[in-house]
């Protein structure tokens, strides 16, 4: 019979400055707050320590970067969780080797550092520049047309054996605590069905993926025609209500919701009285992904997201034209808005604690580890799987 118990998730969101040691301060000041909560573990934002220096591209940012073993702060978080006996997944700006990575060392309960992980997916584009700063934890391959075999990439190692390769073990590690095994990847990794899958075959109980997100500095093309037309079929449900059930009506509820929040139905939203440069929100996409991986692979997921204004300071007597010239498509200097909406979901992909857009918080929820163990096996989900018909996944 498996053994259930407890295990508790605690999530931090907060805004950034550029002084590294306030960020620093109330990064240990949410650690305090997740041992009053008696979490057993604290998910804090992506590369909290700085303002989200990726916006731009600029040499001055690499002296950021530190190694794991220079790093000057991650031995009084090491001594925070012992003290507290809480795990603390810590993002942080890596130099290792003549090379910089996006990396996530996890520390345990015991204040030892369990091992690190390097972000694999690096995304480019205005406003998240970050191939000019990191490389990949594993280079990538050069593209080829044609299918690979099973036993041609490691990465299939992983997804049929986790233990097969020495390169498996740091392909989305899962790190097994003595009460859940916690799988951590980074941001822009959460929006890859694999890592989650890879994960969660590796025994994963958890998913975590520490973030820093935000407004789209360009709106993504299309979306303006999927909105309308998004808006239209809406617009039909809703004058047909009266011949639907109650349920329909919820349904209709939930699309009007979702057209209301979901992009950028107010080109500029209000921010401190100033305009917000916010031309796009992925905040409900980026959820719904996310509580997508939960759902697929029965585990309970949780993101954590900075808050705030970063970019270049906005001058209330500006012109509305020429805040748009200046500042709003400045490619070199694109302002974002992080939308925070830290969450924690359940198996089947459901919010069960969230914070909202604006505010910092932490949240916290329990679960029963036996119980959802119990849960994925009685579903039979990893038995039922076809990895030899999976092999198109490794094409380019």
């Amino acid at each position: 019979m498996m053994q259930s118990h407890s295990y508790k998730i605690a999530v931090a969101q907060f805004a950034i400055e550029t002084d590294r040691a306030s960020n620093i301060a109330r990064a240990l000041k949410f650690v305090d707050w997740a041992a009053e909560l008696k979490a057993d573990l604290l998910l804090l934002p992506e590369l909290f320590e700085f303002p989200y220096f990726p916006r731009v591209r600029s040499p001055h940012y690499f002296q950021w970067s530190s190694s794991l073993a220079d790093h000057p702060y991650i031995d009084v978080f090491q001594a925070k969780a012992k003290k507290y006996q809480l795990a603390l997944p810590f993002s942080f700006f890596e130099h290792a080797q003549g090379k910089f990575y996006n990396t996530l060392a996890f520390i345990t309960k015991k204040g030892t550092v369990a091992g690190s992980y390097r972000k694999m997916h690096i995304p480019h584009g205005i406003g998240y520049e970050e191939e000019y700063y990191f490389s990949p934890g594993v280079e990538k391959k050069p593209h080829s047309n044609h299918s690979h075999s099973a036993t041609q990439s490691p990465i299939t190692d992983s997804l049929d054996n986790p233990t097969k390769t020495p390169l498996a073990q740091h392909v989305f590690p899962v790190w097994h605590t003595e009460k859940a095994a916690i799988g951590t990847a980074i941001c822009w990794d959460q929006w890859f069905p694999e890592p989650a899958r890879i994960m969660a075959i590796k025994g994963a109980d958890f998913l975590l993926y520490p973030s820093a997100i935000g407004s789209e500095p360009i709106v993504p093309q299309g979306i303006e025609d999927i909105e309308r037309m998004d808006a239209h079929n809406n617009s039909n449900n809703i004058n047909h209500s009266n011949n639907t059930s109650h349920s329909n009506n919820a349904s209709n509820m939930q699309e009007r919701e979702y057209l209301q929040h979901s992009s950028f139905h107010s080109p500029e939203r209000p921010v401190n009285g100033n305009h917000s440069y916010c031309r796009y929100s992925s905040k409900f996409h980026w959820q719904q992904v996310m509580c997508g991986h939960a759902a697929a692979n029965m585990l309970p997921v949780a993101a954590a997201n900075r808050i705030g204004y970063e970019g270049p300071s906005h001058k209330p007597t500006a012109t509305a034209e020429q805040h748009t010239k200046n500042t709003f498509h400045h490619a070199d200097d694109p302002p974002l808005i992080f939308y925070g909406s830290s969450f924690i979901t359940n198996h089947e992909g459901r919010i069960v604690a969230k914070l909202g857009e604006t505010e910092p918080g932490i949240i916290a929820y329990t679960f029963d580890v036996g119980a959802l163990r119990k849960f994925r096996a009685h579903w039979g989900l990893m038995d039922d799987r076809r990895p030899d018909l999976y092999a198109s996944l490794l094409s380019s």
